[in-house]
């Protein structure tokens, strides 16, 4: 079941709540522990949070790439789903509350334009 939910596209156009708790969780449940990892190797190493956060976040667009290929999720929804994710991660690595911000307020935008408001 959880396998065929990671291969499903799921842009939620007429779900204001599915598409806030997919975009939501892919912050939360993919860019922030791709943050936090980020930080955790820039206390241990000393060096830089970038690449880390570079290297996950490729990792992750690559993800994005095969489900376009060999699921036919939409191109626009690939994006989206890696914004959202790239948006949760520099905000935790950068410790960035203006991102969060921002992560929020296209959350809140997506749900409007599901809701036809």
């Amino acid at each position: 079941m959880i396998g065929a939910l990671f291969r499903s596209p799921s842009s939620f156009e007429r779900d204001p709540k599915g598409f806030f708790r997919n975009q939501g969780g892919h912050m939360v449940f993919v860019g922030l522990p791709i943050g936090a990892l980020a930080l955790l190797w820039a206390a241990v190493t000393g060096f830089s949070v970038w690449p880390v956060v570079a290297l996950l976040l490729g990792v992750y667009a690559a993800w994005e790439v095969l489900q376009h290929v060999l699921y036919d999720a939409e191109a626009w929804d690939c994006v989206e789903n890696f914004a959202f994710v790239a948006c949760g991660a520099l905000a935790v690595a950068l410790l960035s509350p203006t991102l969060a911000l921002i992560g929020a307020l296209f959350l809140w935008s997506g749900w409007l334009r599901r809701a036809g408001l």
